[in-house]
């Protein structure tokens, strides 16, 4: 039987743009952070993305420095 965890969820919400996806996983993957799930979708001009990660800490701090900084 699967057992339930409490994890971090890290959620993003930006203007859409091509390419953006990959930005966001190559910096998380750069960081050298494991991404364990992941839902993005875009909405008008929006994006937004729920992502759960190796290390929240890490991952959020490098997106902080890069593609939401």
């Amino acid at each position: 039987m699967a057992k339930a965890r409490k994890v971090k969820e890290i959620r993003l919400f930006m203007l859409d743009k091509i390419g953006l996806l990959s930005e966001v996983t190559t910096t998380i993957a750069k960081a050298k952070v494991n991404i364990n799930t992941i839902c993005a979708y875009a909405m008008e001009n929006h994006a937004f993305f729920m992502l759960t990660t190796s290390s929240h800490a890490k991952a959020k701090k490098a997106l902080a420095l890069s593609v939401l900084g």
